[in-house]
């Protein structure tokens, strides 16, 4: 299993009263601005799609992970997804309430100085999404020792011979997992082959220390 240990908080928002955080600018097809109670908000429709407010640059390390923490409140009735996190990547938020709640989310840092944003924002959003108590903190993965020089990460196990590895999209790291390149050109929300050809496919190959691979499935996806 994996775990996560927090440093200090690096870069958190102030409530600016119906004005921007200084730095902060608004991208997209829809409307962004700040409520009377200091909360930045996007709002649009459902054929518009990307809508979001991103941050100033951050001294930020590149490839690192860092975690995002925000409390998060949509209009009644609003479908679509919210898509906050890095510039280089974001998670789509779809638990949404017109109450508030709060998220977390784990991120690797982009490599590109001039991509390390913050982005508060939505894709297709029929409806407003306001977010409020955000915070940006270093983030350690923290891997559990099996002993024979063998550490498992989130969604890995051994069960006597037999390695299986399963990639959640449910946690609060789903956009970032070892076992996928972090590419530098990544432009999505999350780290994925995109194969265009039918018969086109990706092979991974793994090793365990101490132990010899015999065999190893093929799993297709579509």
């Amino acid at each position: 299993m994996k775990f996560l240990s927090f440093a200090a908080v690096l870069f958190a928002l102030a409530l600016f009263a119906q004005e921007p955080p200084p730095g902060w600018k608004f991208h997209g097809e829809g409307t962004g601005g700040v409520t009377e109670d200091g909360h930045l908000y996007v709002e649009a429709n459902r054929q518009q799609q990307e809508t979001d407010w991103l941050s100033p640059a951050l001294n930020l390390i590149p490839g690192a992970l860092y975690r995002l923490d925000f409390d998060l409140l949509v209009s009644e009735g609003a479908e679509g997804n919210v898509t906050p996190g890095l510039v280089n990547y974001s998670v789509d938020t779809k638990r949404l309430s017109d109450t508030w709640q709060h998220e977390s989310l784990t991120l690797p840092a982009p490599r590109e100085p001039d991509r390390m944003r913050i982005r508060l924002g939505a894709w297709k959003l029929g409806g407003r999404a306001e977010f409020k108590d955000w915070r940006l903190r270093r983030a350690l993965p923290i891997f559990l020792d099996c002993g024979n020089g063998i550490a498992l990460g989130d969604g890995e196990r051994i069960d006597r011979n037999t390695y299986t590895f399963t990639q959640s999209f449910q946690t609060d790291g789903p956009a970032r997992t070892r076992l996928l390149p972090q590419l530098d050109n990544i432009r999505y929300n999350t780290s994925r082959f995109c194969l265009e050809k039918p018969d086109a496919c990706v092979t991974y190959a793994i090793s365990v220390p101490g132990r010899r691979k015999c065999t190893a499935p093929r799993w297709n996806s579509t």
